[in-house]
């Protein structure tokens, strides 16, 4: 968890030492309710949500779907799920936060070279979170907070083996050419404004 950027740092820090209000584990009954109150080295995954969104100012959540070719990102709702598969990429000077899946990172040749080859100077941090269905201590997604404009996020082309093909009535499978591209989009910006505009 480094940053270039020294506001950037300083959120990594904060969220580093955030703690939050220790939960009762469900499986003990036994728990005093004076131990509920204590702080706990690690917080509740809600708490933690609504820390780093006002911390940084997030005002929109995505979540990627890799597999759409026309929509690519969907509305976060709150109930997503938190993996540890998961990369949470929060754009500082839009607001946004995009959850994605290792998939979808490799499609954006500047986000796979950063935070799967670990090319560069930024780093991501691991998340950890209470889960309150288990009072299980969870390592979560990876948060990697950037300044880099939406549109920078080109997508990238598939390979020669890529082999998923658009359906066609008229035509038998193997006369349909295999797409050419992984959404209709070029870019991440294009794909969350015309999700959103229409």
């Amino acid at each position: 968890m480094t940053s270039k950027y020294e506001d950037i740092q300083k959120i990594y820090d904060k969220i580093k030492l955030f703690k939050g209000k220790k939960m009762k584990n469900p499986k003990e009954d036994t728990m005093p309710l004076d131990d509920v109150q204590k702080e706990s080295e690690v917080p509740l995954i809600d708490t933690l949500d609504v820390y780093i969104s006002n911390l940084i100012g997030i005002h929109s959540c995505f979540r990627s779907c890799s597999y759409k070719f026309k929509n690519p990102f969907k509305t976060m709702m709150p109930s997503d799920p938190w993996g540890y598969y998961d990369y949470h990429i929060v754009f500082v000077k839009r607001g946004i936060l995009i959850s994605m899946s290792e998939d979808m990172i490799k499609k954006i040749p500047i986000l796979k070279s950063i935070l799967l080859d670990n090319n560069g100077y930024d780093k991501g941090m691991r998340l950890n979170y209470i889960c309150p269905c288990s009072g299980e201590d969870i390592e979560g997604p990876m948060l990697y907070i950037t300044k880099l404009p939406l549109g920078s996020l080109i997508f990238d082309k598939p390979s020669s083996d890529y082999d998923v093909r658009r359906p066609d009535p008229i035509q038998a499978r193997e006369d349909v050419e295999p797409l050419s591209l992984y959404f209709i989009y070029d870019n991440v910006e294009e794909a969350i404004v015309n999700f959103q505009w229409y």
